[in-house]
């Protein structure tokens, strides 16, 4: 096989077109029987003709019918039909006009011992099947079995066809998808020495510090939340990891022509549950502390009041620190942001609740801030929705909600959405403004008299 015949068809194809030629000239009878297929890279309005089966194999692979300065499917390949055998329209070449399979041309040319037919699918013109012979004419029952051949072999190109483009795309995907982890990868490197070397300087002033000192709490916040840094890249490291192994997306399967459709990836429900959350009673005020330090530093910066009320007699809750550090984050981020200057935050744990025998824990994050509206608050956890707040000065991406309600759901709570503010948290924050404000309430499972981890 050259490399020309392995560009219109791969071994089984043309093993598939040399066994139909066999057995059409077995069932018909025939001098001489060719499949032509069309080079996939050359243009629709000029396809170059390939030879890809011949018979019987030792003969020239030139059609007794063309010369190769016609070699062309649409010059056409063949003589022009008879002035009188079919309509002017059947005369046109094949170009002009588009051939459904009932309203082929007739097959026979003018001495009717030779019969070209092209093997077309869904439009598309794939090849040639051309027979010959010299000691008589084709009947109808011979071209009936010639057409099915035809169908057949048109059939498989096609199919071979599609094979071969998303062979080239899964190709692509996969080469797309290693530069991507490699860029992942390297910008992942080029964060963890800036990031190291701030975990050290900040380690260092903390030892420089009195254990009396005021500043002594954001600095250890500082650290904290360099540790938090570093552990979500050892998740990004695992995700890379994942990356590599699973396969790409192939895009769906294009009808009726050979062109890539658009699809839209869906994104990773979160980097902190790749795999079920372990879950443990815990001390909530462990996961609480460090997280209202840092945010007591940001809302003095930007002119903002925040208060934590957080009880020494928590009872333990059902859950996963870890996670619960990214829920509170992501909570408390959202009142800093859309809580305007002079406006309050408020952080109180200890709630109580009981419901269907069970006890339940809350931890609320009530501001005096900007609200949300009705029309939002159905769609308010899902991933990627901002409602009014896309079209505000304020960034965000909408997953921060979203990341918290699937994390709680996975550790067996709820997050329970109050806006406007209740009427006794309002007096609560000691708000003196006409904004409906908002408060979230995490529920957690509380175990009574359990040893706890810190």
């Amino acid at each position: 096989m050259t490399s020309r015949v392995s560009l219109a068809a791969s071994d089984e194809l043309v093993a598939l077109c040399q066994a139909q030629v066999y057995l059409l000239m077995q069932a018909a009878g025939g001098d001489w029987c060719a499949v032509y297929l069309t080079a996939p890279e050359t243009v629709a309005s000029s396809p170059e003709l390939i030879p890809v089966a011949i018979y019987p194999e030792n003969s020239d692979r030139q059609s007794p019918l063309t010369t190769p300065e016609s070699s062309s499917l649409f010059s056409p390949p063949y003589p022009p039909l008879p002035a009188d055998r079919g309509t002017e329209r059947d005369r046109q070449p094949l170009a002009a006009r588009e051939l459904p399979r009932s309203d082929y041309p007739d097959p026979l040319t003018s001495d009717s011992q030779q019969f070209v037919l092209p093997l077309l699918h869904e439009g598309n013109a794939l090849g040639l099947l051309v027979a010959r012979r010299h000691d008589r004419t084709w009947n109808h029952r011979e071209l009936a079995i010639a057409e099915r051949v035809a169908r057949t072999l048109a059939l498989a190109s096609w199919l071979h066809r599609q094979q071969q483009w998303y062979r080239e795309r899964l190709a692509q995907r996969e080469h797309t998808m290693a530069q991507q982890r490699d860029r992942l990868g390297d910008l992942l490197h080029q964060l963890r020495n800036p990031l190291t070397a701030l975990r050290t300087f900040g380690k260092l002033l903390l030892k420089r510090l009195q254990a009396n000192d005021t500043n002594r709490p954001v600095v250890e916040s500082l650290v904290g939340e360099s540790d938090r840094l570093q552990d979500l890249l050892r998740e990004f490291d695992l995700c890379i990891d994942a990356m590599a192994l699973e396969p790409p997306i192939l895009p769906e399967r294009p009808q009726p022509k050979l062109l890539p459709p658009s699809r839209e990836t869906t994104a990773s429900s979160g980097l902190l549950h790749q795999t079920a959350l372990p879950l443990e009673p815990l001390a909530l005020a462990a996961v609480l502390q460090p997280l209202t330090q840092s945010a007591a530093a940001i809302a003095q910066e930007r002119h903002l009041c925040f208060q934590s009320d957080i009880p020494t007699n928590l009872l333990p809750a059902h859950g996963n620190a870890r996670a619960l550090r990214e829920v509170f984050s992501n909570l408390i981020d959202n009142a800093l942001k859309y809580t305007p200057s002079g406006g309050s935050i408020r952080l109180a744990a200890g709630l109580e609740h009981r419901e269907a025998g069970l006890s339940w824990q809350g931890t609320a994050i009530s501001d005096t801030g900007i609200g949300i509206p009705a029309d939002d608050r159905a769609h308010l956890f899902e991933r990627h929705y901002r409602g009014v707040q896309a079209a505000g000065d304020i960034e965000g991406s909408g997953l921060g909600l979203a990341i918290a309600h699937e994390l709680v759901a996975e550790m067996g709570g709820r997050i329970e959405l109050n806006s406007p503010l209740p009427e006794a948290e309002r007096q609560a924050l000691d708000a003196h403004t006409d904004a409906p404000g908002t408060q979230f309430i995490v529920w957690l499972p509380v175990t009574p008299n359990t040893p706890v981890s810190n």
